[in-house]
């Protein structure tokens, strides 16, 4: 202690010299790895004017700095989990996991990417690059964050409460009501859901109407603003679909659809009474994404956009079908690559992953129905063979390379979640075949990219062909894709309650000779 004590007694620019001057020698040498660091000190925290110790590292893709001390200073709870893998900080109702291996973060029930993994630091302390801290604190709360890299200090602020003006439209298309609030600036806000009722809520700003209020229609019972919410009353029956921004010029669209719930058939009621399953896991994959549209139909339907509209629609169905958290690894039109995908299911501790896909045959329409494959080396067939290739697309230089071999590994690692994924594809395709009358295309293996590194029961499943006239008018059919998930969510609690029993069986009856 002594030593960093008379560290900071140096002069600002020494400290600084010596801090940044080896690093850059390292990284113009190409002696400081991907990932690597160099350089942790003692700096300073400043919030409110106090000052108080903040440990710091200088790493090659940037600064990161101790979280703990932050949040005791801002507020939160951070809970760190076992073997100091996974984290979780909760802000006033947000919940944000992260990990010292991830340079991506679960927040809320969205994946947001990171300059850099967080480090571990000083004394195991969890490190956090500076963007964390703006898409946590800053887009939530509105702080600001000024880091002083000469003289190692990072400056605190409440950004300035803004008034921002919202204006409402609505209009109803067929069976659809489309509202859009329409801000004067970017606004930071969450979604507070009830029974019939959907809150946009602003945080740290005050709201202002602008314009006229809509008037109600057979979906939306009517609209209120007040200084710090948007709510919308919804006609029983109705539900919404999550909120996604557009930005139109300085100004931005916050636009969410309503539909009436469809009517589903009865389900099997699970008894969950003495057990607590609120902390299962699923992590939805829809897709491809940003530049990788995947699989395109005859009439221009994109096979990203339809696996997201799937997953989101899926989300919700599986949450109000059982006690289970559902995270999607993206909510927009995004790129994502595939060992992200994984590493987010890994990353919160998923007890399932799903990737959904659509299908295509080059060559017309003689393909239709469902697949559902898991991860084996060896493809079940030249068909399962070829749609892996095709998924596959987009492997980096270093995926290419150690491809054979990291796919050996993880096929043996994943070989204690065989029997599960087994089970789930078995289930997934027997029910979308008993459901929707879809042609049998059975359970399938093979070598999907998207799958490898996952340590959970992990699934990939081909809802239909666009490649068929047919079956792409059906999947642009709201009705049907609702079938679609509905299909999938009765084979995931079919999956869950099996579990369950097995789960309520080890523990009840231990073997002989081991103890229960």
């Amino acid at each position: 202690m002594a030593a960093v004590k008379e560290f900071r007694s140096w002069p600002r620019l020494n400290r600084w010299l010596l801090l940044t001057l080896p690093l850059v020698a390292a990284s113009v040498l190409g002696q400081i790895p991907e990932g690597g660091s160099f350089g942790s000190a003692v700096g300073v925290l400043v919030v409110d004017g106090a000052r108080r110790p903040l440990a710091y590292t200088l790493t090659a893709q940037g600064t990161v700095v101790a979280l703990e001390p932050i949040v005791a200073q801002l507020g939160g709870q951070l809970t760190v989990g076992p073997l100091q893998l996974s984290h979780s900080l909760d802000l006033y109702g947000e919940r944000v996991i992260l990990g010292p291996d991830s340079a991506v973060i679960t927040l809320g029930e969205r994946i947001v990417p990171l300059s850099r993994q967080p480090l571990a630091g000083i004394d195991g302390l969890l490190e956090v690059p500076l963007d964390f801290l703006e898409k946590t604190y800053g887009a939530f709360l509105g702080y600001d964050f000024r880091w002083s890299a000469a003289s190692g200090t990072l400056t605190v602020e409440r950004a300035r409460r803004r008034l921002l003006a919202v204006e409402l439209d609505m209009v109803q298309i067929a069976a659809t009501t489309t509202l859009v609030l329409q801000f004067s600036e970017r606004p930071r806000y969450r979604v507070a859901e009830a029974a019939d009722t959907m809150d946009i809520v602003v945080l740290g700003d005050t709201l202002e109407l602008a314009g006229r209020m809509p008037r109600a229609d057979s979906l939306v019972q009517g609209v209120e603003v007040t200084q710090d919410r948007v709510r919308v009353r919804l006609a029983p029956g109705v539900e919404a679909t999550e909120p996604y921004l557009l930005s139109r010029g300085s100004r931005t669209q916050l636009v969410i659809d309503l539909t009436r719930r469809q009517a589903t058939a009865p389900r099997r009621a699970l008894d969950f009474a003495g057990r607590d399953f609120s902390g299962f896991k699923i992590v939805l994959d829809p897709g491809h994404g940003g530049a990788e549209s995947g699989a395109v139909g005859r009439r221009g339907s994109l096979e990203k956009d339809l696996t997201l509209e799937l997953a989101t629609a899926l989300k919700r169905r599986l949450e109000a079908s059982m006690p289970v958290r559902v995270i999607l690894t993206r909510d927009a039109d995004g790129s994502l690559d595939h060992d992200t995908r994984t590493a987010i299911a890994n990353q919160n501790r998923a007890d399932l992953f799903i990737s959904l896909h659509l299908n295509s045959e080059p060559g017309g329409d003689g393909a239709q129905g469902a697949e559902t494959y898991f991860l084996d080396q060896r493809p079940s067939d030249p068909r399962a063979a070829m749609s892996a290739e095709f998924e596959n697309r987009g492997r980096s230089a270093r995926d290419a390379e150690n491809g054979d071999l990291e796919l050996m590994l993880w096929d043996l690692a994943q070989s204690r979640h065989l029997a599960g994924s087994q089970r789930l594809a078995n289930l997934v395709q027997e029910q979308l075949n008993l459901t929707l009358g879809l042609k049998n295309r059975g359970v399938k293996q093979a070598p999907f990219r998207v799958l490898i590194g996952a340590t959970m029961p992990a699934i990939l499943v081909e809802l239909g062909f666009v490649s068929n006239d047919g079956e792409e008018a059906r999947l642009l059919d709201p009705a049907y894709r609702l079938a679609l998930v509905d299909a999938l969510v009765e084979a995931v609690v079919r999956y869950r309650s099996s579990t369950a029993d097995a789960e309520v069986g080890s523990v009840t009856r231990a073997p002989q000779g081991q103890r229960p």
